[in-house]
């Protein structure tokens, strides 16, 4: 597969209530962080999760037993890794990765809107959560010094 659907039956950023699809392309990388390598790692080890198994209708990350990989666990897993590589666990928490998301977003395609329109952002508070990459900075000091507008 080339690219994957992924429905989002609803989230506190789903004003209308009505979910959102979201499609994802191979990223080609090696390291665990494509999207569909991963979804076709999942259907090879539990292909009822998928593609109208008998357990579709399922939440897709959950443990054995078939109950539900909740928030305040992944949270707790974010602060403990935090907490391994040195970071204050404080500072780590699921929204993290939300806030990486539309990061690395951002750094990758250096578009405000686009990143709104993903993350299904109604007001513009995504903003604060951004981190600009050094190539949107490099080079505005001297452009600033350069600069010599009439006001």
């Amino acid at each position: 597969a080339h690219s994957v659907s992924i429905r989002i039956i609803g989230s506190k950023t789903d004003i209308y209530n009505v979910g959102e699809v979201r499609k994802h392309f191979r990223s080609g990388d090696t390291e665990g962080l494509c999207p569909v390598q991963a979804l076709q790692d999942l259907h090879r080890h539990f292909p009822d999760r998928l593609n109208g198994g008998a357990k579709v209708g399922e939440p897709i990350c959950r443990w054995g037993d078939g109950s539900p990989i909740f928030r305040s666990q992944v949270a707790s897993w974010l602060e403990r890794a935090a907490a391994a590589h040195g970071v204050p666990p404080t500072r780590m928490g699921s929204h993290s990765l939300r806030i990486g998301g539309a990061t690395a977003l951002f750094n990758a395609t250096g578009s405000i809107d686009v990143v709104k329109r993903f993350g299904r952002w109604v007001s513009s508070a995504f903003q604060g959560y951004l981190w600009e990459a050094d190539k949107h900075s490099e080079g505005a000091s001297a452009a600033m010094a350069r600069h010599r507008a009439s006001l």
